[in-house]
C-alpha cells in the first residue's frame, strides 16, 4: 500500500492500547433496535516511514453492508 501523502511505501502495523496493552480493533454496522443484526469486520493498520500517515482499512468491508445500506444510509 502506498501513502496518499507522500507516495512512499507503508509498512503494517499493530494497534495497541494506553492502559491495557494490545486491543483488536474492529468496525461494526447495526440495524435499527434492540435486537437488530450487528455485522463486522477487523482494522487493518499501515504506517508510512516517511510522513507517519497512519491509516486504517477493513479487512472485509463487503462483512459490514447490511440490506445494501451502510450504517449512515439508515439515518437519512
Amino acid at each position: 500500500m502506498d501513502c496518499i501523502k507522500c507516495g512512499k511505501t507503508m509498512f503494517r502495523a499493530g494497534l495497541t492500547g494506553f492502559a491495557s496493552g494490545t486491543f483488536t480493533a474492529g468496525l461494526y454496522n447495526k440495524e435499527k433496535g434492540l435486537f437488530g443484526i450487528e455485522k463486522y469486520s477487523s482494522l487493518s493498520c499501515h504506517v508510512c516511514p516517511a510522513c507517519g500517515h497512519v491509516e486504517l482499512t477493513a479487512d472485509d468491508p463487503e462483512a459490514l453492508i447490511l440490506s445494501g445500506k451502510s450504517i449512515f444510509e439508515e439515518d437519512k
